[in-house]
């Protein structure tokens, strides 16, 4: 299934980061906001035709980094960017807590349907459908 939001969506800001899965696989997901562009160091890049209503308008971008383990709670991720937030810019992006990995998602949201595009780390893409923006977050059915 797929979702599908009203079709007019006002310029960014639109969304609010929490209207994502919380979980993913359950595992705690924390967000990033919303952007007009997609991160380089994602490949391939995704179609910028949207798969639910064939838009070609740019979508919207947002990354995040999930746990690897579920233990790894959302209280823990904050911790640990706050503390990252403390060292220079040049080390943040290589800072990674002793014991704790993650991986990182994007998501493509269309500006002219709301259908979300997720694309992992390694090049897999998924649909969001209406059950994955519930309280558990995208988990295995």
């Amino acid at each position: 299934m797929r979702r599908v939001a009203p079709a007019a969506q006002p310029p960014l800001p639109f969304a609010r980061v929490g209207d994502l899965p919380r979980f993913w696989d359950g595992r705690a997901v924390l967000w990033k906001g919303w952007r007009d562009d997609w991160d380089q160091r994602f490949a391939p890049r995704p179609a910028m035709e949207c798969a639910a209503c064939g838009s070609t308008t740019k979508p919207a971008t947002t990354l995040d980094r999930v746990a690897e383990s579920p233990l790894y709670s959302h209280a823990m991720m904050e911790a640990d960017d706050a503390a990252a937030a403390r060292l220079p810019p040049i080390a943040r992006d290589r800072f990674k807590p002793r014991g704790r990995s993650f991986y990182r998602l994007m998501v493509f949201r269309c500006r002219d349907c709301g259908y979300d595009m997720v694309l992992d780390d390694t090049g897999s893409e998924w649909e969001l459908d209406d059950d994955d923006y519930g309280p558990d977050g995208s988990w295995p059915r």
